[in-house]
């Protein structure tokens, strides 16, 4: 679970870091759904980097999972 995160942690820049926290905070509180949590993600990393998402589908809820990959697609 932890190399899942430094995967993720490791290509944001020191300024993206707070952002990614937040993120994550509110998918985890149940303030953001998946869906929501996605974009926020997909938007934060941009293109380039949009492939590292699928390392945290194994922090999800397994029926989230489904509808985070359609929306990092």
């Amino acid at each position: 679970l932890k190399s899942t995160f430094l995967q993720v942690l490791s290509c944001l820049r020191p300024e993206e870091v707070p952002h990614f926290r937040e993120i994550i905070k509110k998918y985890n509180s149940g303030e953001a759904n998946v869906k929501i949590f996605a974009q926020k993600l997909v938007e934060l990393l941009g293109p380039g980097r949009k492939k590292r998402l699928s390392y945290l589908k194994h922090v999800l809820r397994a029926d989230d999972i489904p509808q985070f990959d359609s929306a990092i697609l």
